[in-house]
């Protein structure tokens, strides 16, 4: 997944769901569209996140290791 595309993708969405021109059951698609959107970008800012707390770790590690 690439975040950035799905982050406009929901960018897409709002103005849509904006819009006058939108029906009852396109919104509701979309909103549905856009929570599957959501929920997959929270995963992978949650794997980031764990990435960056393992490689943090490692370099409070190294610090560590060459300050004794």
């Amino acid at each position: 997944m690439e975040f950035d595309k799905e982050f406009d993708k929901l960018k897409k969405i709002s103005q849509e769901l904006e819009g006058d021109s939108i029906t009852l059951d396109e919104s509701v698609a979309k909103y549905t569209e856009a929570c599957e959107i959501i929920e997959s970008c929270v995963g992978e800012l949650a794997k980031v996140k764990g990435n960056v707390t393992v490689l943090r770790n490692k370099i409070e590690d190294m610090i560590e290791e060459n300050l004794e």
